[in-house]
Formats: C-alpha cells, structure tokens, sequence
C-alpha cells in the first residue's frame, strides 16, 4: 500500500503541475474516501492512506494554495475545493506552516476556509495543540470557536498560556461556542 501510494502521490505532484485541479480534487475525495471505507475492516491501510494525505500537504504546497486562493474567485473555489478534499489530513502542514515565521502572513488566508471546514479539523487541531507554536495556537483556537460545542475544554486550557496573545484568544472563541460549558470557562477570566 505504501509504495502504491507514492506513485499516486508522484501523479497527483503531477496533475497538480499541469492545473487539472478538478481531477486532482477528485482523486483526493476517492483517496480520503477510501480511508475512510476501510478503517473498519483495515485499519492497517486505513492509517497508510491518511499519512500519504498527510504527507502531501506539506507547508509548500499549502502556501501554493493559499496564493491560488488570493489569486480571483477561480482560485478561491479551487482552494476550498482541495482543503475540503483533504480535511483532517491538513492539519500537520497547516500547523508546521503556521509556524514559519516567513510565511505566517500569506498562511492566514487559508485560515477563513479552515473556519468553514472548523467541525471537520477540529479533532486533527485539537490533537496537534500541545506541538504548535503561538502562532499556530492562535489560529487553532479560532477555527475551535467556529467548531462548536465539544471543544471547551481544549479552548478554555489556552486561557493560561504563557504568550499573552494566544492566552486573549479563548475568551471570544468561547463566547462564539457559546454553550454553558463555555460560560464556566469565561466567568471566572470575567471575575
């Protein structure tokens, strides 16, 4: 399975070089949907299909979808397209991206889409909290406000993190939850 999933990364490098995004859109969903199918009997194969994914998504490859996305509306919807078609297997690569200093500007427009997608990254996020960066953990807890209830307990543990900007970013994402969880966790930052 591993070396069948190189070569298919060499042809998706490859229909990505020549901008045929609708079929590489469409070989990530049946690559992401395989995984998905196969978790129950093959769990082995399973977890090789969503590292290959992983694997993709490397910090160039994000930044090249973010200029896609900044380029017109074409781009937007192609970049939305492939981050969907990629879901939790993004967020290694936008962690590591968010973290590089150099790039954190242009990284940021992906970050309204990783809203969008918010209920669908949140547990990849969630599991990457303790090995990001301040950058990184700021956008974390954003897209977490946007993923709704069940996510409280990551946002609140923030609050006491020792960069002042990440630890201002719990209080509006727990309030965008809204839920009486998130309330328990914001009286007290109020009093």
């Amino acid at each position: 399975v591993e070396a069948f999933l190189r070569r298919a990364l060499e042809l998706l490098g490859a229909l990505e070089r020549v901008g045929r995004w609708r079929d590489l859109i469409s070989a990530l969903e049946g690559y992401c949907r395989l995984g998905e199918e196969l978790r129950p009997r093959r769990p082995d194969v399973a977890d090789v299909i969503s590292k290959s994914m992983s694997d993709y998504c490397t910090p160039t490859r994000l930044l090249a979808l973010a200029t896609l996305h900044e380029r017109d509306d074409e781009g937007r919807a192609i970049a939305a397209d492939m981050l969907k078609a990629l879901g939790t297997a993004l967020a290694p690569g936008l962690i590591e991206l968010m973290n590089r200093s150099a790039h954190q500007a242009k990284a940021r427009a992906l970050v309204p889409l990783m809203c969008e997608m918010a209920p669908t990254l949140a547990p990849a996020l969630v599991a990457e909290l303790d090995s990001c960066g301040p950058a990184a953990a700021r956008v974390i807890v954003k897209v977490l406000g946007h993923a709704g209830a069940g996510h409280e307990a990551a946002v609140g543990s923030l609050a006491a993190h020792n960069d002042v900007q990440v630890a201002r970013e719990p209080m509006p994402a727990l309030a965008r939850i809204g839920t009486p969880a998130a309330g328990t966790l914001v009286a007290p930052q109020i009093r």
